[in-house]
């Protein structure tokens, strides 16, 4: 008999595999198809008898706290369905534990080699899906934190371009109160995020992750990051602190490169936000069809 949570069916059991701090599986519910996460922390504690009253109350207390400002920005994530966002459907705790609900997302799923092989008006039209999504939810103040190749699935549609859906936002944070520790990929970090979180008082908006889709956006391009000195540096973030430009594929059609100079530009400011990237990377007539601000990856493509 499989395991229910919260009226959620497992049809996988949880497993921290490749997971970090959480444990993931897949249920079902009414008929649909779910990916259900449980966080390791916060864990609500229950009453054993070897603490206090006092200090469990404090600890449940403290749990909750951190519930209610996940739930708060969960909520205004389900706003930004438009595009291909993969929200946070159910959030709440059962038993100890607190647990995260979305969609199932399906394969199969493009590989960076697959994508880099793409024509390049098929890129063209990926790279802006990308934006467009992103656009949705940085103009409700979200930032995503984590976004790299894992975390944006690669599809083609039947019309034979592609679509990406956006999935795990746990650890995006709204842009007016990031966390004490910025949590994501390093090698997708922003350089201001690395400073952030080394005690630098800098602010680390939505252009961290306009940073780090430069970064993904050369690698579907080209089929590698951008280069620098691996030998000095480990990440693109330490590179561009040390003064270090980041070296941009010449094969890169022309007004894409300047975007993704842009896109990678250490300072924040000089970073363009995601619409006006959108609207950069339009292209030529060939792509008029998507021209308006929509999903380029409606029916039509």
């Amino acid at each position: 008999m499989s395991t229910e949570i919260n009226g959620y069916r497992l049809t996988r059991e949880l497993s921290n595999e490749n997971a970090g701090m959480c444990q993931w599986g897949f249920a079902e519910k009414d008929g649909h198809e779910y990916f259900i996460k449980q966080f390791l922390k916060p864990k609500y504690p229950g009453d054993d008898g070897k603490l206090s009253p006092a200090l469990v109350q404090r600890m449940r207390d403290a749990a909750e706290r951190a519930y209610q400002r996940r739930k708060t920005f969960y909520d205004r994530l389900r706003e930004c369905r438009a595009g291909n966002n993969v929200v946070v459907e159910d959030y709440f705790r059962f038993g100890n534990f607190y647990y995260a609900v979305t969609d199932r997302v399906r394969g199969p799923y493009l590989s960076v080699e697959e994508i880099a092989a793409l024509p390049e008006e098929k890129k063209r039209v990926l790279l802006r899906a990308i934006l467009f999504s992103v656009t949705q939810f940085h103009e409700k103040g979200i930032v995503h934190s984590d976004l790299k190749p894992d975390n944006i699935m690669v599809r083609s549609t039947a019309a034979g371009y592609c679509t990406a859906k956006i999935i795990d936002f746990d650890s995006g944070y709204f842009s007016f109160d990031p966390p004490e520790e910025i949590i994501g990929d390093q090698v997708y970090f922003s350089p201001e995020a690395l400073l952030h979180n080394m005690g630098r008082e800098t602010a680390v908006t939505e252009k961290a992750d306009i940073f780090a889709l430069g970064l993904l956006f050369h690698l579907y391009w080209t089929g590698s990051l951008p280069g620098f000195d691996r030998q000095e540096h480990r990440y693109a973030n330490e590179a561009l602190l040390e003064g270090e430009p980041l070296e941009l594929d010449s094969a890169i059609p022309g007004d894409v490169r300047a975007v993704l100079e842009q896109m990678l530009a250490l300072d924040p400011a000089a970073r363009p936000d995601a619409r006006s990237a959108w609207e950069a990377l339009a292209g030529d007539a060939r792509l008029a069809r998507t021209a308006r601000f929509r999903s380029p990856t409606d029916d039509d493509l």
